[in-house]
């Protein structure tokens, strides 16, 4: 960000503050949200997202008004599909008191695509990564990764994301797999396979997260250890 967009931004900070202590007292009715720049997002997911910003039409307090509008403007930020935004307000003409909201979006790209090689010290891996964005109009987020090497053969994860209870609670699931070439040193391959869920809550720093991964040690040279054997076996 420039010296110069700073300047603005702390301004304009400045005079909504003065706004609100000059106004604090008086009461308004927030009945209007209009979105622009929203394109492939579903308008019910919107909804969810600006419903508490209304309170069903109900007179509020400038100072009130502002607070709910930075929340919104949090939450939107956090969901990591909007490259910017910006929300502001303006008067009714029906409404002496009436205020709307208008939000602009600039989206961020839905797709991304990632591949490297590398090459060194008797090693060469090559990785790609694709992830997908808000595809099905609700914030979710598609993401796959492999990798080919000759030291670890084959890596592979694929992970979503998608927020729940109107972006207050966001929801990831991960499955990975992965398997290594371990022959110059135990005489065996080992395949790493996992699972991960996670849901993690905007009500102070508080996740729920559950992990299962498995093991299997197979493709036995005949120099495996004894232990490397009975591994393979259980």
């Amino acid at each position: 960000m420039s010296r110069l967009q700073s300047r603005i931004e702390a301004h304009q900070r400045q005079i909504v503050a003065d706004l609100a202590r000059f106004h604090r007292s008086d009461l308004y009715q927030l009945s209007t949200v209009r979105v622009l720049g929203s394109h492939h997002t579903r308008p019910e997911f919107l909804s969810k997202l600006f419903g508490p910003l209304l309170v069903n039409g109900q007179e509020q307090m400038l100072p009130e008004i502002f607070r709910r509008l930075d929340e919104l403007q949090d939450k939107l930020a956090k969901l990591g599909i909007f490259s910017h935004l910006q929300v502001s307000l303006a008067a009714t003409k029906e409404n002496p008191r009436g205020i709307k909201a208008l939000v602009n979006f600039v989206k961020r790209g839905q797709f991304f695509l990632k591949t490297l090689t590398n090459v060194g010290n008797g090693k060469g891996a090559l990785t790609g990564l694709a992830r997908a964005r808000n595809v099905f109009g609700q914030a979710e987020v598609f993401e796959a990764g492999v990798g080919l090497g000759n030291k670890t053969w084959a890596r592979g994860q694929v992970r979503a994301e998608v927020p729940l209870l109107a972006a207050r609670a966001p929801a990831k699931l991960a499955v990975n797999a992965c398997e290594h070439d371990l022959s110059k040193f135990v005489s065996c391959n080992e395949t790493v396979k996992g699972v991960a869920a996670k849901l993690k809550t905007g009500y102070g720093a508080h996740e729920l997260s559950y992990d299962l991964t498995t093991h299997t040690i197979g493709s036995l040279l005949p120099g495996a250890s004894d232990r490397q054997q009975l591994l393979a076996l259980t």
